[in-house]
């Protein structure tokens, strides 16, 4: 089974990063840790 990635964007630093794909809808920033939720 494929590993499915989502890539995500900083509101804080406004880098792009790539996460895997997660139950849970909340991430924290590689760049600068702000924590965040996810929104489509």
């Amino acid at each position: 089974m494929p590993q499915e990635f989502q890539i995500l964007r900083c509101f804080a630093c406004e880098k792009f990063q790539v996460h895997h794909v997660k139950k849970a809808k909340k991430w924290q920033c590689k760049v600068c840790g702000e924590k965040q939720s996810l929104k489509k």
